[in-house]
């Protein structure tokens, strides 16, 4: 009877943050699939269902190239450590972003208001225009909040201050 070694706290580590990262892509794939079939269900058009498929692909056709020479001159851990923290946040905002368009931006594009009237001619009046408003201000947000979070030299320079997770040993 063959026993397999015992797993060594890298291997263990690995594996953790492999299922973990299985478990995300596993999600990530399936939300952008539920999108399409919901588009489909919505609109009927199988056009527009393979075009949402092709939006939610693109980006990883058209950077993938770039991703790995940056990812071959920088710092992994760099990488990884962004990643993981962009892609947590992606449960909050899911949970926050239809109670805030449906409590928030939709009755302030529903009213005679005179906010109303200024933001109508941007965004129009009706159903959908709060979530339209709603995502207008979120990435206007967070572009300028990418930018402010670049001048802090910590942040920019964050490759410099992180640890190794192996120690190097020296040669003997």
């Amino acid at each position: 009877m063959n026993k397999r070694p015992p797993l060594t706290p890298g291997m263990r580590t690995y594996t953790i943050i492999w299922f973990g990262q299985l478990i995300s892509t596993l999600g990530s794939s399936l939300s952008g699939f539920a999108l399409g079939v919901w588009i489909y269900q919505e609109t009927g058009s199988t056009t527009l269902f393979a075009l949402s498929m092709f939006v939610w692909f693109l980006p990883t056709v058209l950077f993938a190239p770039f991703a790995s020479v940056l990812a071959d001159r920088y710092d992994r851990r760099v990488f990884s450590m962004r990643r993981m923290i962009a892609f947590s946040i992606i449960p909050l905002a899911y949970l926050a972003t239809g109670p805030a368009s449906e409590h928030i931006f939709t009755p302030l594009l529903a009213g005679s208001s005179p906010l109303a009237a200024a933001l109508a001619k941007g965004f129009g009046l009706g159903p959908g225009r709060g979530s339209g408003l709603m995502f207008f201000l979120f990435g206007t947000l967070y572009l300028l909040l990418a930018q402010v979070i670049l001048l802090d030299p910590h942040i920019r320079n964050v490759e410099h201050s992180l640890p190794y997770a192996v120690q190097s040993q020296p040669d003997s």
